[in-house]
């Protein structure tokens, strides 16, 4: 069974056998690491480009890039590829399902 319950403080993902109380008790937010907006903002940092530079090319806002890198809210799985698609990285080095590599610059 694959469904997803969403009550006002409850969610329950029966595929995973997960129930959270809430959402800020998501794996991410336990082990206190905020992993994708850390990976974000290292690979913005590496390009050496600003969060309104990298906005642009993702067409959306400074403030949504802001915030995936703060942790505030998180991509849905179309703009995860388009980042992953942007860096040269896969979708799971950018959530940190596996080590993050840092492309090197093609000269």
């Amino acid at each position: 069974m694959n469904s997803i319950r969403h009550g006002q403080n409850d969610t329950t993902c029966s595929r995973q056998n997960t129930k959270y109380e809430n959402f800020s008790d998501t794996p991410e937010n336990i082990s206190g690491r905020n992993i994708l907006g850390e990976n974000i903002r290292r690979l913005r940092k590496e390009k050496n480009i600003n969060q309104k530079e990298l906005a642009s090319n993702l067409h959306t806002l400074r403030q949504t890039v802001s915030a995936y890198e703060r942790g505030v809210t998180l991509p849905d799985v179309f703009m995860l590829i388009m980042i992953a698609d942007f860096f040269g990285v896969s979708l799971d080095e950018l959530t940190g399902r596996t080590e993050l590599v840092i492309p090197e610059e093609e000269v």
